[in-house]
């Protein structure tokens, strides 16, 4: 350990560990799985960046969040740490390279997503790498978000397979036991797995909550009372805008931030909130894993999240330097249905999802018997339309269906083709009017898809084509010039949305969904969104960081003295403090000169806050506005 101690100093310039970071290290290099709970802040990345150090061989990292495998690389480079990272969108050359440089050395810490492992291609290099540990950042998500992650999110465990040997930490900042106990289960950690867990008391965040009609006025309130850095967290991109343009109207430097905007964009905007260009980062929750900003003072969340997993996550970004700062929630009665209403719309009854299965057959021209192990492209958007379907709910069907082992869906499901305009709405029609060979593809582009002139879309280049009465290869061609000449950025997707069928076609009243497991994570959402408004009407009386550690499973009575309850708390002690000081002093003047006993007096102003006359008749003594008349010490009097 005095060698990790060595490194903690020359690479991070940190002088000491953090509990319980040297033990969660310790752990690991004697061979250990662990498992540990760290709250947001708490340094959970060095954890297993520094072992990797230590260690000969590669370090494979996996995450869920490509933008935090860009972020990690990027301040491990900055470190002079080599890393590399393989996700959708990136060439096959750059995948060869990133793993030729992983076998022969000149790669510590390689990050991929969960997906990656079920590759036959990824699994064949993989298996002659250099691998000396497997870090799961994030592990939470194996459990909390299991709907909305794919079926080979729990594959990772199956790496043991080829790399027995090899320890494995898992790490995240938000699980409850019950969560706990799956990613145990789920990783296949060794029975003597080590479990390390960090308090979830944040000493120095006042955790609120208000309630308010307008919660865009309550905001303002807030901001303006609170100065220094924030971050205000929306439930959707288009609301991330609208907050923003809000405040910037009111005079509060203000920009916005989602996963919808271009790379650049995202990194030019997050720069200029770290450097203080910008007061207020209104995002949603694609903003801040991995963002090391120590001054935030105040996290607003306008919408309310749906768990205090995530909430916890999200507010602890605020005060990482140990200063006063504030953890703010909006909330109202409306909130309450909405998060409810979520749960169901991710599960299609039972009835919906059989006439899907049975329509998709119809659409690709499969009979009975047929599909098994064939892959075909498939348009999900155009197939929705054909049966005018909601396309969000077909594919949370299809979600029910590969879950239940039917199908799998391709990558590009859940990443396709994206575009969005550079110009502004009148240069882009001086544009138009000057390049008329464009004019029919941009009108189809600004019809078909809503808001593309401030956020990127997900488009489909076939539908599009046949809107702008285009061939598809033109139409492609067209939107790559486009690019070029800095009219819109368009991203490709890395492949087109395939459907690879696992069992032939069957009648659809043999269609079996496995009911129990539907059940099961529609009652945790239940109980995450349960769990969250607890929080959010907790009782007056109830300090908010003792909800928060109670539902982690940190059993503390202690109150935090600091959250909106706690100080209301002490407002009404204050004031009772107050009251008892003027009833003391007006029954003394009724005893004038002569004085009274101690016990006389306390009796006489009732024997429920005894010890709080007592408390007060000697903060009276000591103000010299009473004092003893003998040296007993039984009577007192006015001074």
């Amino acid at each position: 350990m005095s060698n990790a101690l060595e490194i903690l100093k020359k690479v991070w310039k940190y002088e000491s560990f953090r509990f319980p970071q040297a033990e969660i290290i310790e752990a690991h290099l004697l061979g250990h799985d662990v498992l540990a709970l760290l709250p947001t802040g708490a340094g959970k990345s060095i954890c297993y960046q520094l072992p990797a150090l230590l260690q000969d061989g590669l370090c494979i990292v996996i995450s869920p969040l490509i933008a935090l495998m860009k972020d990690q690389v990027q301040q491990l480079k900055k470190r002079d740490i080599n890393a590399g990272a393989i996700f959708s969108g990136i060439s096959e050359y750059e995948i060869d390279r990133i793993l030729n440089n992983c076998a022969v050395g000149h790669t510590k810490l390689l990050y991929i997503s969960p997906e990656r492992l079920t590759s036959p291609r990824f699994l064949t290099a993989f298996k002659t790498l250099p691998i000396s540990m497997l870090a799961v950042d994030e592990a939470h998500c194996i459990s909390q978000w299991g709907f909305d992650f794919r079926p080979s999110y729990r594959n990772i465990a199956s790496i043991r397979e080829y790399f027995p040997d090899i320890p494995i930490i898992a790490l995240t900042a938000s699980a409850t036991l019950e969560v706990q106990n799956d990613i145990i289960a789920s990783l296949e950690l060794k029975k003597n797995v080590k479990i390390f867990r960090a308090s979830f008391e944040r000493p120095n965040i006042s955790f609120v909550v208000r309630e308010h009609t307008s919660k865009s006025e309550m905001l303002l309130d807030i901001l303006q009372k609170v100065n220094g850095t924030a971050i205000v967290y929306t439930v959707n991109r288009k609301r991330t805008e609208e907050v923003s343009k809000y405040l910037i109207a009111k005079g509060i430097s203000s920009t916005f931030y989602h996963a919808g905007l271009n790379a650049e964009e995202r990194s030019r905007r997050q720069d200029d909130w770290l450097k203080n260009k910008i007061r207020v980062m209104c995002c949603t929750n694609a903003f801040g894993m991995g963002i090391d900003k120590s001054n935030v003072r105040t996290v607003v969340h306008i919408d309310i999240p749906d768990s205090l997993e995530a909430y916890y996550q999200e507010a602890g970004r605020a005060g990482r330097d140990g200063k006063r700062s504030y953890a703010v929630l909006l909330y109202n009665e409306k909130d309450k249905d909405k998060l409810f209403a979520s749960v169901e719309e991710k599960f299609p009854d039972y009835e919906f999802v059989k006439t899907v299965y049975n329509a998709m057959y119809n659409y690709l021209n499969i009979s009975f018997g047929g599909g098994k192990n064939h892959s075909f492209e498939f348009n999900l958007a155009q197939f929705a339309r054909r049966y005018k379907w909601d396309a969000l709910q077909v594919f949370n069907a299809f979600k029910l269906l590969e879950q239940a082992g039917y199908l799998t869906l391709g990558e590009a499901f859940y990443l396709p083709s994206r575009l969005k305009f550079e110009m502004n709405r009148t240069d882009l029609y001086r544009f138009q009017v000057a390049n008329i060979q464009y004019d029919g593809l941009i009108k189809a582009i600004l019809r078909t898809y809503e808001g593309v002139l401030s956020f990127i879309a997900k488009i489909n280049e076939f539908e599009l084509a046949k809107k702008a009465n285009l061939h598809p290869n033109d139409c492609i061609k067209m939107l790559k010039e486009l690019t070029e000449r800095g009219v819109l950025i368009y991203i490709p997707s890395s492949e087109k949305p395939r459907i690879h069928f696992l069992e032939e076609r069957i009648m659809e009243d043999k269609i079996r969904l496995d009911v129990k497991w539907i059940d099961f994570i529609k009652n945790q959402m239940n109980k995450r969104i349960q769990g969250m408004l607890d929080y959010a009407e907790a009782d007056v009386s109830t300090c908010r960081q003792v909800v928060i550690r109670n539902y982690f499973g940190e059993s503390s009575p202690e109150k935090c003295g600091v959250c909106d309850h706690c100080l209301r708390e002490k407002q009404l002690l204050q004031v009772n403090v107050e009251e008892i000081r003027i009833r003391i002093l007006r029954k003394m003047a009724n005893y004038g000169l002569e004085g009274v006993s101690v016990k006389v007096l306390t009796e006489s102003l009732g024997i429920t806050l005894k010890d709080q006359y007592l408390d007060m008749i000697k903060v009276l003594l000591d103000e010299q506005q009473l004092k003893w008349t003998d040296e007993s010490k039984e009577y007192i009097q006015l001074a």
